[in-house]
């Protein structure tokens, strides 16, 4: 609480001054933030203060656990889907290690209820946090997007029609070995139907990006060139679909040692497709490096690629059982 008090002009000419010059905010957001900056570190020690209090001895260790944690986002992976898993990573890490190291009784319960009821009352500012921290990994959480940016995402995530293919290319498509089991049930990789999700969200315009997305998206089976890219998808994923909900609810969302227990440890499949069997109903999206084909794929049309990954060795095997070397699986 001292150091609240001592640093507090300090704490808010920063943020001020960060969100002043962002031009990642809109205008109306950014007012929003700056009205709301006094209020918030001013309802600190209302909602957080006894959490504040018991956090003061441990202070010197957990300065040293962010710093490690700011200092290994930066060691990043080669794909996106890597890329997300390592930041999920290392967040769990940082969490767990601060974790083990405060052991107060009714500590964790209290600091999670109080600190949703912070966030409840006080959305921009936190995101205003949020996105500083988030610099470090450089993502902008949707709330700072204008309309004219995310009109200029839309036009780049359109799918684009692809009316041929020269050479030989092969697209693939990961999943887990239990979607794979409905699929053999099915017959066909099923398309999307995202158009009635919902996410709860506080933030009105997120939600409304959300049910654009999800429209734009819905129809299509995605794939990718890219194999590295495809493995990703190829894991134990707790029933969650690539947009990150799962089809039963969020309440079988996988929690984050789960997700970390998949990566090491999980089987998965991958289907191999030739574009030239869909050339009609072939799309592809460049801001995404991604694949589509509109409508169902039959999976008669596909080869099938099995994914082991022991201890975080990942291995491949064919339908026969027989191990795959060539990753181009020409």
């Amino acid at each position: 609480m001292e150091f609240l008090q001592k640093y507090h002009s300090e704490i808010v000419n920063f943020i001020k001054r960060y969100v002043s010059t962002n031009n990642k905010i809109s205008e109306d957001v950014k007012q929003k933030t700056l009205n709301d900056i006094e209020p918030a570190l001013n309802d600190i020690p209302i909602y957080l203060g006894e959490e504040l209090q018991v956090l003061e001895k441990y202070y010197p260790t957990i300065e040293n656990i962010f710093y490690e944690y700011i200092k290994r986002l930066y060691f990043q992976a080669y794909t996106r889907g890597d890329c997300t898993f390592h930041k999920n990573v290392c967040r769990f890490l940082l969490f767990y290690s601060i974790k083990i190291l405060i052991t107060e009784e009714k500590f964790w319960d209290k600091a999670a209820h109080n600190s949703a009821k912070f966030i409840e009352k006080h959305p921009y500012v936190y995101n205003a946090v949020s996105m500083f921290l988030d610099q470090f990994y450089l993502e902008d959480p949707i709330i700072n997007a204008n309309n004219a940016e995310v009109d200029k995402s839309f036009r780049m995530l359109q799918p684009v029609n692809i009316k041929s293919v020269n050479g030989t290319m092969n697209l693939y498509h990961g999943t887990s070995m239990e979607s794979y089991k409905k699929i053999i049930e099915d017959g066909y990789i099923i398309a999307t139907d995202y158009a009635g999700m919902e996410s709860k969200t506080d933030i009105q315009f997120k939600e409304e990006y959300n049910k654009r997305y999800n429209t734009m998206q819905t129809g299509y089976c995605f794939f990718s060139s890219d194999l590295s890219y495809t493995l990703d998808y190829a894991i134990n994923r707790n029933g969650v679909n690539a947009i990150g909900f799962s089809a039963a609810g969020n309440e079988n969302i996988p929690s984050k040692e789960e997700i970390i227990d998949s990566r090491i440890n999980s089987s998965g499949v991958i289907f191999v497709i030739d574009p030239k069997k869909y050339l009609e109903n072939l799309y592809y999206v460049p801001a995404n490096n991604e694949f589509l084909i509109k409508g169902n794929v039959d999976i008669r049309d596909a080869k099938v690629m099995f994914v082991h990954r022991t201890k975080g060795k990942i291995s491949l095997t064919d339908g026969k059982g027989d191990k795959v070397n060539d990753l181009c699986y020409e």
